[in-house]
């Protein structure tokens, strides 16, 4: 979801030269419709889920069949993931920018090659992953025009429970001192935990360190929104907590302001809210940004300063 919604710009970009398809993983054909009403969505099977792996063989090969016989100008692969270099040999390698395959040889647009050597040095070279592929475009459309301003929108203050990786996350007593707070500062408004199913234990424990008059206005939807029904929830909020997520992302989109949380491996500068009127708490210590897939020698060190 979040690498959907940071596609905009370069979305936005080719939407202003002609007739824009997307194509996404199956599950996400209607929140792309919603969130790109004006571009033909096409869904492709990627994960085989409880069907069997035959079957699931069988539909994609139908599912590429149609998309070859699209007359595509130019196709946009902005993963380098196996699957989306194979996909991208069914055009042919002048049509392609981002990321393709070509006799054996995984290539990529001049512009990402420069932009991966400064990815190299992430500290000190930090690029927006919105910039990174809407400069992919001939004639990006300027940062401003992306998302608009953010601003409340009356319907009370949303919390993303946790981020997509562990580390990214923050304590669930340390999140309930950031809820009272704003609460207090916001208005004392009504208030939604969100997240999956496996996140609705963590909604509860943070209930419990909640002060009764906050308790009594909070609601935990771990797990009983669907992407659409959260979209449409959080387009309404007046304001937003989270880590590094997709919800972020999504009340970036909607100009609903974001109050964000970055350590471990997310950092500010690449996956940061896009747009005006959100505030992020970036931990900066040396060893930032680190790799999420490698363990921590200092304990998590970078969450230090934004408990205290």
């Amino acid at each position: 979801m979040g690498d959907l919604l940071q596609t905009k710009r370069v979305v936005l970009s080719l939407a202003r030269e002609g007739r824009v398809h997307i194509l996404v993983d199956a599950s996400l054909t209607a929140f792309a419709s919603q969130i790109y009403p004006f571009a033909e969505i096409h869904g492709i099977t990627a994960h085989a889920g409880r069907a069997g792996e035959f079957s699931v063989f069988e539909g994609v090969l139908s599912q590429l069949e149609k998309l070859k016989e699209q007359n595509f100008d130019r196709v946009y692969n902005l993963n380098f993931s196996g699957l989306n270099l194979a996909l991208s040999t069914l055009w042919p390698p002048e049509a392609m920018r981002g990321h393709w395959f070509d006799k054996g040889q995984a290539l990529r647009s001049s512009w990402l090659n420069l932009a991966f050597r400064w990815s190299s040095e992430r500290r000190t070279a930090p690029l927006n992953l919105m910039d990174l592929w809407g400069l992919l475009a001939d004639r990006p459309v300027p940062p401003s025009e992306v998302n608009p301003k953010a601003s409340p929108k009356g319907g009370g203050l949303g919390v993303m429970l946790a981020g997509r990786m562990a580390r990214r996350s923050v304590p669930p007593a340390f999140l309930a001192r950031c809820i009272s707070a704003v609460w207090q500062r916001t208005g004392q408004p009504d208030v939604f935990l969100f997240g999956t199913s496996a996140e609705f234990a963590a909604g509860k424990e943070i209930m419990r360190e909640l002060p009764a008059g906050v308790l009594n206005k909070t609601e935990n939807l771990a797990g009983a929104t669907g992407l659409i029904e959260l979209s449409k929830k959080i387009s309404k909020l007046d304001r937003l907590l989270a880590p590094d997520t997709g919800g972020m992302h999504l009340a970036a989109h909607h100009g609903v302001p974001v109050e964000a949380f970055f350590l471990s491996s997310a950092w500010a500068y690449e996956t940061g809210p896009y747009g005006e009127g959100h505030r992020v708490w970036q931990a900066v210590q040396s060893c930032l940004p680190c790799l999420e897939s490698q363990p921590c020698p200092y304990n998590v060190k970078c969450l230090d300063p934004i408990k205290e």
